[in-house]
């Protein structure tokens, strides 16, 4: 019996592949491309959940936190329990979601 895994493929997204689901895609294969493996839905040891954690060549930890709501983003006041968990922290969000609040210094570790 063969053993099958994941298949990757260049394919563009599917038209269901919206919201959170786009750009935990869109930011695993950026991240792919830089040489960096991650996981989605990690949890830490605080009771907290990275929404994307990545390990890169020199052992780096990141983590990445999904926004596709303003709302979301603008009432998320948990971020900072991960900093004790990564190296670096970064935001992903929508194109739509682009906004000067994350410029903000309570949004920047």
């Amino acid at each position: 019996m063969p053993v099958t895994g994941p298949v990757l493929s260049d394919a563009p997204p599917s038209a269901e592949l919206h919201g959170a689901a786009a750009v935990r895609r869109g930011v695993g294969r950026l991240l792919h491309r830089n040489d960096i493996f991650a996981l989605s839905e990690i949890p830490l040891r605080n009771g907290r959940r990275a929404d994307l954690m990545g390990l890169s060549k020199k052992g780096d930890v990141i983590i990445i936190e999904i926004k596709c709501a303003r709302g979301d983003l603008l009432g998320d006041a948990k971020w900072t329990d991960y900093l004790d968990y990564c190296d670096r922290f970064y935001w992903a969000v929508t194109p739509d979601l682009l906004c000067d609040e994350l410029h903000q210094d309570r949004f920047l570790p």
